[in-house]
Order: C-alpha cells, then structure tokens, then sequence
C-alpha cells in the first residue's frame, strides 16, 4: 500500500530506487513514520533485485554474513554480500529502527548515484509555487534562516534541509530532491523565527526530538543553543507541507551577517562562477557513514561534477542580516518566480 507501512516485507522506494524491509509491523511503522512522504512503501515478495535489510532483536546470523561496524551503540550489525542483506539488532526498537532509517537512506541514495546523475548538496530547499529555490551553502551561512523565512510565502513547502540531492530527469529537468533529516535552527535565529511564524514555541518542540537538552518544564525560561525539528514536525510549526521534491528553478548561495551593516544584496551569477561556488559544498559521496558498503557500490555513474547543473539553473549569491530577512525574502521569491516563467 502506498504511501505507509506494510505487513510483512516492504518495498521502500524512491526516485526508481528500491530497498527490501523485513521488520515487525511496529518496528515498520516507526521506520515509515520517519521516511514518509520522501519515500513511498510496497507490499512486495521477498526478491534478491535489490538490497534486503532486516530489523532484529538480538540475533545471531548463519553463514554469509559477517559482523560490520554498525556506527551506533547498542546495535550490531551484519552483512551478507553474496545476498545484498544487511541485519541490523538491538534490543532498544527505537534505537533500532533509527539505525534501519539511516541505512535505508544510505542504500536508496546509493543506488541512485550509481544510476543517475545526481549531485549532492549542502542545502536547504523550499518550493515557491511549486518550484524550488534551493539554498546552498556550509554551516552558519544563512541557509537554514532563509529556508524558514521562504515558508512564510504563500503556497510554499518545505523539500529539505542540509541534505538535499539535484537529480537530472530524463526530460532534462533538475529535481531538487529532500531527504529525512533534523534541521538545526539556532538560537540567534528564534525571534526572526517567532515574527515570520507565531506558533513558533522552542519549548513545545523540544521534546520532538531527542537531542534536544532543553527544560520541560513549562515554566523554565532557558533556551537552548539550538534546536532540532523533523521534518515531519514542521507542519505544525509553520503550516505548510512537506514537498519531497520540486523542479530547480533557482540555486542560492546565501552569505548571513549579524553585524550591524546587514543590508541585503543579491548579484546574479555566470554559470562558470554559479558552479566555482557549487563546487565548493558538493558532496562526493551519497554516504558517508556506512563504509562496509564502498565494495558494494564500487562502481558509479561519471557525472559533471556540477557542471550541467550550473549551466541549466541560474545562481545568485545572497548577502543578508536579521534586519533585511523579509526584504531578502521577497527579492529571492520574485527572482525565482521569473526564473521558473522562463524555465
């Protein structure tokens, strides 16, 4: 059944990729609730087409596997490379299935690099009408802010934050697509936050995800440095949808200043300095946190590196302050409405 988890073994898919899940109907749903709606979910029979992973309590698995580093405490891991299965076990389901996430993710985004071309981003992602302004940049540079600031536009959605992949349709159109992962929102951004978006309550989400060190207590007054939001969470923050991915109709490098001179410019760029500055924050890995898997996935597609990606969506750099957020806003809302017009 499309769409959430099944009974049984699943299809977990995305962007014509595909990963087996056998799990318990609750170890399932959690894994669902977490990858939902970037993926979509199949009732399918057990198949050796693509790679298998198992969700387990403790167990002890038969020849063909051999124990791998699993990267979290609490869980082993196994692979069998002759099959394409990975089992994963702990004893703690919620620790379990956060593991099974992440290596569902790793193995779909996998397959894709080694099938398409795809460029990998650190970026943030916000569709405008329908089409997505996608926010590319380190940490500290502004692009989380601006994300947010961009949901305050009427008819937007929210694709993704930090993770977000540019894949080449056949068609010749670049998708920007999301991928479940926390946004980090920082304290010197909540009281922009607050005025774009009143339901904005550090407290009440803190307790939506569990890295956050924050106080309960309805009554304390700490705030914390910064704060993790699922995805999932940020409906009920915001107000709009969770998009899984739009046409790139424009790319953003944006340039945060908290000083005092933080009056907001916005210069286009040619396509060799759109892709100098691409270059500069493309990931040349699908995954990093899973190296038993490199043998696996030794062979890979040859792409650009960028380079048909900046010449076919335009660049701007971005340079902004708290001050001129709403001014900025509404510069890369038009800029990126006339972009897709001309798309």
């Amino acid at each position: 059944m499309p769409g959430g988890a099944t009974d049984g073994p699943a299809e977990i898919c995305r962007r014509g990729a595909a990963v087996h899940l056998i799990a318990s109907a609750e170890d399932a749903r959690l894994v669902s609730a977490s990858l939902t709606p970037y993926c979509e979910w199949h009732s399918v029979p057990a198949s050796d087409q693509c790679w298998t992973v198992i969700s387990a309590g403790t167990t002890e698995p038969g020849t063909g596997f051999r124990e791998v580093e699993s990267g979290t405490f609490g869980t082993r891991a196994f692979l069998g490379e002759s099959t394409r299965t990975v089992i994963l076990a702990a004893d703690d389901r919620e620790v379990r299935c956060l593991v099974v996430r992440r290596l569902v993710k790793a193995l779909l985004r996998r397959e894709l690099d080694r099938s398409q071309e795809v460029v990998w981003t650190h970026a943030a992602a916000v569709a405008v009408d329908g089409a997505a302004v996608v926010l590319i940049g380190n940490k500290r540079s502004g692009k989380t802010t601006m994300a947010l600031s961009l949901l305050a536009t009427p008819r937007a959605g929210y694709i993704g934050n930090s993770d977000v992949s540019m894949h080449l349709d056949v068609d010749g159109v670049w998708r920007a697509a999301g991928w479940p992962r926390a946004l980090t929102i920082r304290r010197d951004t909540f009281d922009l936050l607050a005025r774009l978006h009143p339901s904005f309550d550090p407290h009440a989400l803190a307790a939506a995800h569990p890295n956050n060190d924050l106080p309960r207590d309805a009554g304390a007054i700490e705030e914390p440095d910064k704060l993790y939001v699922m995805p999932q969470d940020l409906p009920n923050l915001v107000g709009k949808p969770l998009v899984p991915d739009a046409q790139a109709v424009l790319l953003v490098f944006p340039e945060f200043s908290a000083g005092e001179d933080d009056a907001m410019t916005l210069t286009k760029l040619t396509a060799a300095e759109t892709r100098a500055e691409l270059l500069q924050v493309v990931d040349s890995t699908p995954d990093r946190f899973h190296p038993y898997l490199d043998g696996a996935f030794a062979e890979r597609k040859t792409r650009s590196s960028g380079v048909r990606l900046s010449e076919q969506v335009p660049g701007v750099k971005l340079r902004y302050g708290a001050a001129s957020a709403s001014a900025a806003r509404e510069a890369v809302v038009a800029l990126s409405r006339s972009a897709r017009r001309g798309a």
